[in-house]
């Protein structure tokens, strides 16, 4: 689902509305606010500092990962996009979310004593790739074992994440694990993994509210704080959602 497609053609149609009408008559007091608010929306959606400041309300209390705690017992991984195959990649392959989230699962693997590795992502409708399947490759050439990764291949949603690798962890007894997925993501995946009595050790790969800003462009308004606050939006929704339907 997006959101930037309905909202950013309809500030714009009301924009050229309200600058056409300019031209033929003076603008009543309706019209001029709906003018300014149609500039308000589009220059929070586009403003990096105010994706950070709406990454934050999801990241709040986050902290970058480190060496997992002495009572984690396993590292577990929700996968995230795929790249599908086309002409000029003919297999399809992680996309930037996953493979960002499995390299740090490896990072933390790294770093911690021999935990299984468990990766959670069914079929992701990019021709017919497993998310899974793709995670593990990706963990296998930074070094995890492969003896030590252990798949979940049917999950759709994080809802089925939490699910189903809640059940693989219960069948080896485990029931503290560190979970990896993006900041703004973790809320409900942490949320889900505990409603299906699993302890939750958060290791973030990405805290989008921390990204510092080191050139002065980096402030202007940009796609890249317009597909944050998209993300952010639809974790709000999401977690809305599940909330209201008792899945967390």
């Amino acid at each position: 689902m997006s959101y930037v497609q309905p909202v950013l053609p309809l500030v714009i149609v009301t924009l050229g509305a309200a600058l056409l009408a300019r031209r033929q008559i003076s603008l009543q007091r309706a019209e001029r606010a709906l003018l300014w608010a149609a500039f308000a929306v589009l220059a929070v959606w586009s403003s990096p500092p105010a994706a950070r400041l709406l990454a934050y309300t999801l990241e709040s209390g986050l902290e970058p990962a480190g060496r997992p705690d002495d009572s984690v017992e396993a590292i577990v991984v929700f996968g995230g996009g795929v790249e599908p195959a086309d002409a000029a990649q003919p297999q399809p392959r992680a996309g930037e979310s996953t493979y960002r989230r499995s390299m740090h699962a490896a990072w933390l693997y790294a770093r911690s004593r021999p935990l299984p590795v468990f990766v959670s992502g069914g079929p992701s409708g990019a021709g017919g790739a497993i998310i899974a399947d793709l995670v593990r490759q990706v963990l296998v050439g930074a070094g995890v074992p492969p003896e030590r990764i252990h798949l979940e291949r049917r999950s759709t949603s994080t809802l089925e994440n939490a699910v189903y690798t809640a059940e693989l962890l219960r069948r080896r007894g485990i029931r503290s694990v560190a979970l990896v997925t993006d900041g703004y993501h973790m809320p409900r995946a942490r949320a889900c993994l505990r409603k299906q009595g699993i302890e939750v050790a958060p290791a973030p790969c990405s805290l989008r509210s921390r990204r510092p800003f080191t050139h002065w462009r980096q402030y202007l308004p940009g796609a890249e704080a317009m597909t944050d606050n998209e993300a952010v939006l639809h974790e709000w929704v999401a977690l809305a959602w599940y909330w209201i339907t008792g899945r967390i």
